[in-house]
């Protein structure tokens, strides 16, 4: 009997997308906007996309394409896919319909249209408010800011906000007090021992929010942030500053309120949210309701690309759609088992840089 060791198994790199659709092949996947880090998710791996059995790729844009630095690598990346593997067709969904006439005059020869992820977040991992009646208490935090620790969430302006409590991440142990500087008063959850970071699990945050006023979003600049419908779910009202990039898709005026970007005005409007008496429970029910409506259109999406190539139509039945924790590290190995296609060695998976 052998005494050597079973050799580890391969874990290539952290690639989004999902195959929602079996037959005919349909995958939803993200553009991360990172030239030298697979900025197509799973169609940047040669030895994924080099069958010939046509494919269909939505590619779900992780941030706004009125940055001209992730336009060009979307562009770039996507001509390259497109005149090497011209077997499949590509569609691009957009976040915000302000990023329609540029992508289009970029990409002509690419389907794009209007359409949000955020649709695809599980509402069981995110449950609403109690259908209980309860005697209304002050809640125990005056807002939750679930945000990573980047400048563009512009952290600072909630520094004002009575009993804040911030959900962070994407810092290290050793930016734990900058961290803190920006937002002196905040209670942050997952500060861990020795200022370690801590992921809270959904239901954690979804008890924070159960314990909070309203939902913060404070970035003048992104994608659209899964946040925004974690808090919806929740039954959270949104306090919300003017924004591109699609994450005001799910808001309205029975679920939000806008903020000019100073801290005075995100606070004061912090404030403001008992009066508007917001519906804890219509506010899921609305966002609920959205998402429905949002999923019924990417089959609308799906059906007017697939049916020009001869396709037969699919129903919303049949979309294996996923839930945001669905890109796990070896999510590659369960396309190609289900495409009956030969797993390829992990030097496959090295290298996908633009050329």
């Amino acid at each position: 009997m052998s005494s050597d060791k079973p050799a580890e198994p391969f874990k290539h790199p952290r690639v989004m997308g999902t195959l929602i659709c079996k037959d005919p092949p349909i995958i939803l996947g993200g553009m991360n906007g990172l030239p030298n880090g697979y900025p197509l998710n799973s169609a940047s791996l040669d030895a994924f996309i080099c069958h010939k059995r046509p494919m269909y790729y939505f590619f779900c844009p992780q941030w706004s394409f009125t940055q001209p630095k992730y336009l060009k690598t979307a562009v770039d990346a996507l001509k390259d896919r497109m005149k090497r593997f011209p077997q499949h067709t590509y569609t691009i969904l957009v976040n915000d319909p302000i990023d329609l006439p540029t992508v289009r005059a970029a990409l002509p020869e690419v389907g794009v249209y209007v359409w949000n992820t955020n649709c695809t977040a599980d509402p069981k991992a995110f449950s609403g408010p109690p259908t209980e009646p309860t005697e209304p208490t002050e809640p125990e935090f005056g807002a939750v800011y679930n945000a990573r620790y980047s400048p563009y969430k512009r952290i600072e302006l909630a520094a004002q906000v009575e009993r804040l409590c911030l959900i962070s991440r994407g810092w290290k142990a050793e930016q734990a007090g900058a961290l803190r500087s920006l937002v002196p008063n905040a209670y942050i959850p997952n500060l861990g021992e020795g200022d370690q970071p801590r992921v809270l699990p959904p239901k954690e945050i979804a008890s924070i929010s159960a314990r909070s006023r309203c939902g913060l979003m404070l970035s003048g600049l992104e994608g659209q942030t899964r946040a925004i419908m974690e808090y919806l779910l929740c039954g959270l009202p949104v306090v919300t500053t003017p924004n591109y990039g699609g994450r005001d898709r799910f808001l309205t005026p029975s679920n939000s309120l806008f903020a000019a970007p100073d801290p005075a005005s995100v606070a004061a409007t912090v404030a403001m949210v008992p009066a508007v008496g917001f519906d804890r429970h219509e506010i899921r029910a609305e966002a609920l309701r959205a998402m429905e409506k949002e999923k019924n259109l990417l089959v609308q999406i799906v059906n007017a690309v697939i049916q020009a190539k001869g396709e037969r139509a699919i129903r919303l039945e049949e979309l294996r759609l996923p839930h945001k924790a669905s890109s796990e590290p070896n999510r590659l190995s369960y396309y190609f088992t289900e495409l009956g296609y030969e797993l390829p060695p992990p030097e496959a998976f090295v290298s996908a840089a633009l050329t």
